[in-house]
């Protein structure tokens, strides 16, 4: 039966009354969690909607349990969402808002995973699709093992071909090394074939199995174009990779129905993010790469006979990062969830044990790996506040900003018509949550990211809003540093996807030249409209306006700068002259708590000033300011973080 939101709430325990479920599962179940590969929401007959390609498993699923209607994921791609999905921490906590920042830089991703966390009867296997580990050569502490599963049959990275013949690996537990495996089936039944015999290895004890498909993505081969058959449209491949998929689910459950374990097995399907765009889409407006409903919004459904009622339609948002708790409270396991994260144990919600939403804000933030159109490197915010959901897209260069607010209640295709954006007290309170989220994703940048030589966005890193004057990353040593360039203007960097209202920012720069760089706090706006407050290092001084030593010539004399901008209009607030080595690394320090903003540099504190309007919150981002001469600056790691009261 389909319910109301409202009808699913109150009538919960009742159904599971009527139907003899109880409310809770006597013993731990069997997981089994299916991942698809960008499937959209409109794509499959799992809603009912007509022109989307029949998969009667994944509606018997919906018949057999429940159907989420608002399921969302934690990023428009596969590597950050896959990660949040057996972490249960949103990739902005790591700093990975892309594929290329999770492939690029996979030390930075958590490694407290679902698998860790589970009871010592559970074993656990993870088949298919693995994208958590970053590219060739793989890093070694996020393979599958390393992150907590027994066994692993699969491939490493986030593409791969389907046809028989393809290379694989296995997990072999008594070397603990990968050994290589070439598929003999088209890759989705392969997949669907080691996942029916671990069911059928391992039926007589609890299990965790992750079921990872790689279908529908590309390259769109089938069963029929591996074997050489009738020639077939794009469209025809896509739905046939749904359907080889939607077969595959059908024989996993069958199973468990033959090893006698289907009533004591929670099964949930999902998509790692949402729609490929130009394949059977409906009314959801966008898809990967952007975070319009299409993006983020995937197919949802569950089924845990023992504990949770038949044929439910739940409609009130839940995330994917809400799977860790929910799969550890129905494996009985007490352990404390990881810093930071925010999912909560759907079960309740599912059986009507609770009342309310799980969610009231969800948050998201991304750096578009898309390169088509000029895409690559903007930078898309969105938060959902009840039923209001605000985006924000900028773009990098130059930086220009498009703001949505869209009401899905009675705007679900996010119409622009109905974009509700900018009434303030409207869109307010929804800023006022997406900042107050962001502020607990602190900055660790050190530059080592940046996109290759081929890239649009060649040798810069990923997140930065470039105005004026030119930005690369360089080669030093063994390690990356960010240079600024400006001639004759202002030269800003600001890192799109951070917000701090109280704040402490650092970074080491070197002046090359003579000028002026350093660190921007509470930064907003782009060109004209920039607002900010600039802590800058300033060599050779000029002037006498500050107290401290006379200007000596040749000797390294500085200055240490604060100035406020806005619209563009720089005002010099205040200032400290100091000593300072030429071309060397500098330790600057900007803390920024309510009214009051100082500066530390090489550990002691030069100045502070007081402002009686003061900015209540922004981006942080380095600076670089030249008169008529070429000024370079060179920047170590970028830290943010957000502190209250007082920043130490």
């Amino acid at each position: 039966m389909t319910r109301t939101r409202a009808g699913v709430l109150a009538a919960g325990l009742l159904a599971a009354c009527l139907t003899g479920v109880p409310a809770e599962a006597a013993t731990p179940p069997n997981i089994v969690l299916v991942v698809a590969d960008d499937l959209g929401y409109d794509q499959t007959s799992l809603y009912g909607r007509p022109g989307a390609i029949a998969t009667p498993n994944l509606e018997a699923i919906g018949d057999d349990g429940v159907r989420v209607t608002q399921g969302y994921v934690a990023s428009p791609v596969c590597s950050p969402s896959r990660s949040a999905l057996l972490t249960g921490l949103e990739p902005a906590r790591a700093g990975a808002d892309s594929n290329h920042l999770t492939r690029a830089r996979p030390e930075r991703m958590p490694t407290d995973t679902i698998m860790k966390a589970l009871p010592a009867a559970y074993t656990s296997a993870a088949i298919g699709k693995w994208d958590l580990a970053g590219g060739q050569p793989f890093d070694a502490n996020h393979l599958p093992a390393a992150m907590g599963f027994d066994d692993f049959y699969g491939f490493f990275g986030g593409m791969h071909a389907y046809c028989p013949g393809t290379a694989l690996k296995q997990y072999d537990r008594a070397t603990q090394t990968y050994a290589n495996r070439t598929s003999t089936r088209y890759l989705t039944q392969e997949f669907t074939d080691h996942a029916v015999d671990y069911i059928g290895d391992h039926a007589a004890n609890p299990f965790f199995l992750y079921l990872a498909y790689n279908a529908p993505h590309t390259p769109l081969e089938t069963p029929t174009s591996c074997a050489g058959g009738a020639q077939q449209s794009d469209q025809e491949r896509f739905a046939e990779m749904v359907r080889t998929m939607d077969d595959g689910i059908g024989q996993v459950r069958q199973a468990l129905e033959d090893n006698g374990i289907a009533d004591s097995t929670l099964l949930v399907f999902l998509s790692d993010n949402g729609q490929q765009l130009g394949f059977f889409t409906g009314a959801t407006r966008g898809g990967k790469y952007d975070l319009f409903e299409g993006g983020i919004k995937v197919p949802f459904a569950l089924t845990w006979p023992a504990a949770l009622p038949a044929g439910v339609t739940y409609q009130d948002p839940v995330s994917g990062l809400d799977l860790r708790p929910t799969l550890l409270a129905a494996a009985g396991s007490a352990g404390a969830p990881p810093a930071g994260a925010s999912g909560v144990d759907l079960t309740p919600y599912l059986t009507g044990e609770r009342t309310g939403r799980p969610h009231t804000q969800l948050s998201w933030r991304y750096v578009v790996d898309k390169a088509e159109q000029g895409h690559q490197g903007t930078v898309i915010a969105a938060q959902r506040s009840g039923d209001l959901k605000w985006i924000s897209s900028t773009s990098p260069a130059p930086a220009t900003t498009t703001n949505y607010l869209f009401d899905l209640a009675t705007n679900p295709s996010e119409a622009d018509g109905q974009n509700l954006w900018p009434v303030p007290a409207v869109s307010g309170p929804v800023l006022a949550a997406h900042h107050a989220w962001n502020a607990a994703n602190r900055v660790t940048e050190s530059f080592k990211n940046p996109r290759g030589p081929a890239d649009v966005r060649a040798n810069l890193p990923d997140g930065y809003l470039e105005a004026g004057g030119t930005w690369s990353v360089v080669d030093v040593g063994d390690d990356k540093s960010y240079q600024g360039t400006s001639t004759g203007a202002v030269g800003r960097s600001m890192l799109e996807t951070s917000y701090f209202a109280d704040v402490k920012a650092s970074t080491s720069v070197r002046l090359m030249d003579p000028g002026q760089a350093g660190l921007i706090v509470r930064g907003s706006g782009a060109g004209e409209s920039f607002t900010g407050y600039a802590a800058l290092i300033a060599a050779p001084q000029n002037g006498s306006a500050c107290a401290g030593p006379a200007p000596q010539p040749g000797g390294g004399s500085a200055r240490v700068v604060l100035t406020k901008v806005v619209n563009g209009a720089g005002t010099q607030v205040a200032c400290e002259d100091v000593p300072l080595t030429p071309d060397a690394d500098h330790n600057l320090v900007v803390r920024a708590v309510g009214s009051d903003v100082s500066i530390s540099l090489d550990g002691t504190q030069q100045l502070t000033w007081s402002d009686p309007a003061a900015f209540p919150g922004g981006r942080v981002g380095l600076r670089v300011a030249g008169t008529t001469q070429t000024v370079r600056a060179r920047f170590g790691t970028l830290n943010g973080v957000s502190c209250s009261g007082a920043c130490p």
